[in-house]
């Protein structure tokens, strides 16, 4: 009841200062979801990177609601996706979607295709062997590869087809999802995007992310050309930026800005040279830096721009039921884990509501929990871990002697999630990157 009534008042005090209470009232929005591939927490100039240079997101970030608490729902490709499409944990999937798809699970877009929107899903896929128009009520689907050859970048074809969806004369509200390729390896952009970067040398010290400074050091080691390498992630993805950055100016062309949900994230933690800033791990892991990303939403004239909000536990389940609601389009409860966060997103304060849990989708893998300011860690063939993660993000004091109580809540609470996941599962887990 709490939660509806701040929601209440906070959309009728938002209708009264927006410039047409009316339009604002009966216009659903549209929704627009940029995903990158492997970027870590920090790889931005939002989050800090020294050498960044990723203006359009930037922009993005200041025009909208950052949220620093965004967990994914796996430390690999296709986990994150099917959390983001589904409600629901990766694990609780006998067949991996990445192979089978989501079966009988309705998905976000199923719900907004019902609610009357104009759907579409361009670039990476990763949801299951179907891809033909209708597959989980997405009207639009194209998945352009990479193109190395491309001189405008791997994405520029990505971004020519997201523009076309905009650009479409069709008075329907629309959803698009935009899932590039960048920064997943191989990273090799074109030259003209990693000669800016021609005086940055990956030193020790100063990058802002332990992680990244002992990637490279380990790499110099083995004798790599470091420098080259993180020259090459910068510029792929100063050029991930340039994609972006064309389809906002298409929102803004189309005067769309004030009607769209826009949101970005990454899928999962970063690989080789890249940051999650100040946590540990990266893709393939349930440390932080494996699972915690910024989120952006921005939506003029909605949510105030510039805000920053490092208090909050949101999470990639929370996608389906949040957009859901903001559109009007209903969805059954049963089996969702995820929750309607549309209240923080438009400024209330509260904890969140349930736990969060990871799991690869394989019987005895590493398992974690997040519960309050909490976070265990199961690791296969290792002892347990638990962090409080509040006051120290860097996951360096492993408390979980110095606490067994609440270790031993974490760890049943965990078990008994564990217990309810199949048994068994179909297909390979070759598809999770």
């Amino acid at each position: 009841m709490y939660r509806a009534l701040v929601l209440a008042g906070l959309w009728l005090a938002l209708l009264a200062a927006g410039p047409d209470p009316l339009r604002a009232e009966t216009a659903r929005p549209n929704i627009v979801f940029l995903l990158a591939d492997d970027a870590g927490f920090g790889d931005f100039g939002f989050t800090g990177h020294p050498y960044a240079r990723t203006p359009a997101i930037d922009r993005l970030a200041a025009e909208g609601r950052v949220s620093t608490g965004f967990y994914v729902g796996g430390a690999t490709c296709s986990p994150s996706r099917t959390a983001f499409m589904t409600g629901r944990f990766p694990a609780s999937f006998a067949q991996h979607p990445a192979e089978f798809g989501f079966g009988s699970v309705p998905t976000l877009t199923d719900h907004l295709a019902r609610a009357g929107y104009r759907t579409g899903h361009i670039g990476k896929w990763h949801l299951g062997p179907q891809t033909s128009p209708g597959t989980y009520g997405i009207a639009t689907i194209e998945v352009p590869g990479a193109s190395r050859r491309d001189p405008r970048g791997r994405d520029a074809a990505i971004a020519d087809r997201a523009i076309a969806f905009l650009e479409a004369d069709d008075p329907r509200p629309f959803f698009l999802n935009v899932w590039f390729h960048t920064p997943h390896n191989p990273v090799d952009p074109p030259a003209s995007f990693v000669d800016p970067f021609s005086e940055v040398r990956a030193s020790p010290g100063g990058l802002g992310s332990p992680k990244l400074e002992a990637d490279i050091s380990e790499a110099a080691a083995r004798g790599e050309d470091v420098d080259a390498a993180l020259r090459r992630r910068l510029g792929d993805l100063a050029q991930l930026d340039g994609q972006v950055g064309r389809i906002l100016d298409a929102l803004d062309r189309r005067g769309l800005g004030p009607d769209t949900i826009v949101l970005f994230t990454s899928d999962n933690g970063p690989n080789a040279f890249g940051s999650p800033g100040p946590y540990r791990g990266g893709k393939h892991v349930f440390y932080e830096g494996g699972v915690r990303l910024p989120l952006i939403v921005r939506w003029t004239g909605r949510i105030p721009a510039g805000q920053r909000d490092e208090a909050s536990v949101l999470a990639g389940v929370d996608l389906l039921p949040t957009l859901c609601g903001l559109a009007g389009a209903g969805c059954p409860s049963d089996g969702l884990v995820g929750e309607d966060v549309s209240d923080i997103w438009l400024g209330a304060r509260r904890p969140r509501a349930g736990d969060l849990f990871w799991r690869t989708p394989n019987p005895g893998a590493t398992a974690a929990i997040r519960r309050g300011n909490h976070k265990l860690l199961q690791i296969r063939k290792g002892p347990t871990e638990l962090y409080d993660v509040a006051s120290d993000p860097g996951e360096t004091r492993n408390i979980a002697t110095r606490e067994p109580a609440k270790a031993d809540e974490l760890g049943r609470a965990l078990d008994a999630w564990i217990g309810s996941l199949p048994t068994d599962y179909s297909g390979s887990d070759r598809d999770l990157r």
